[in-house]
């Protein structure tokens, strides 16, 4: 890319909420919100997500956030190609992060990936917690085995299903999943499961 320089430099500076500032030479400054929703992955896994690996959730998606906002000029500029991008992001495993060696193979990874200058220094997060813990599960957890969830309509064939389930499976603890489109529904369904836990105690 003849006549360009040799780089162009970003600075992104991260917050808890996932807030980001960017800056771009000596007046341009780029503002936005990337963060991770890590609730579905607790979820998936029936558990909330270690420090490192919500640490590890937030790094890729303020890399990934970082890489989008930091664009590229385009063919006529005479802006340089290769991109120098010095990143902050707040930890809660610090002590792990600030290590030579990982800190160090995080950045030639990415100058591979990208063909640009990464430079990532980490500060300790004040908020500690993650996304998922900020909310309360559905259950108790861990969920006491053994366990099953059974689809629950409010019908009849799906009242006799759990029904027969249950007596076949006298030890099972029973997980009710229903969905509903307006409150006439959703009567119907409590009120069977309130005529269902006095015969079920504990398991519903």
């Amino acid at each position: 890319m003849s006549g360009r320089g040799t780089s162009s430099h970003y600075r992104a500076t991260f917050s808890d909420d996932g807030a980001v500032r960017i800056k771009h030479g000596s007046d341009r400054v780029i503002s936005a919100s990337v963060f991770l929703d890590d609730a579905p992955l607790a979820d998936a896994f029936w558990r909330a997500l270690s420090d490192r690996l919500a640490d590890w959730g937030d790094i890729a998606v303020a890399i990934y956030g970082t890489d989008r906002l930091c664009r590229r000029p385009s063919e006529s500029s005479t802006e340089p190609w290769r991109r120098v991008i010095e990143l902050e992001i707040p930890v809660r495993e610090l002590r792990f992060w600030k290590q030579t060696a990982v800190n160090y193979s995080l950045c030639r990874i990415l100058e591979y990936l990208t063909d640009d200058a990464w430079n990532i220094t980490f500060s300790q997060r004040r908020r500690h917690e993650a996304r998922e813990s900020q909310q309360p599960t559905l259950f108790e957890l861990p969920v006491p085995a053994p366990s099953c969830g059974v689809l629950f309509s409010g019908g009849l064939d799906s009242l006799a299903g759990l029904v027969a389930f249950s007596n076949e499976n006298p030890q099972t603890n029973l997980a009710v999943f229903s969905a509903h489109t307006s409150t006439r529904v959703t009567g119907p369904q409590r009120a069977l499961l309130r005529r269902l836990r006095p015969s079920l105690p504990n398991r519903v």
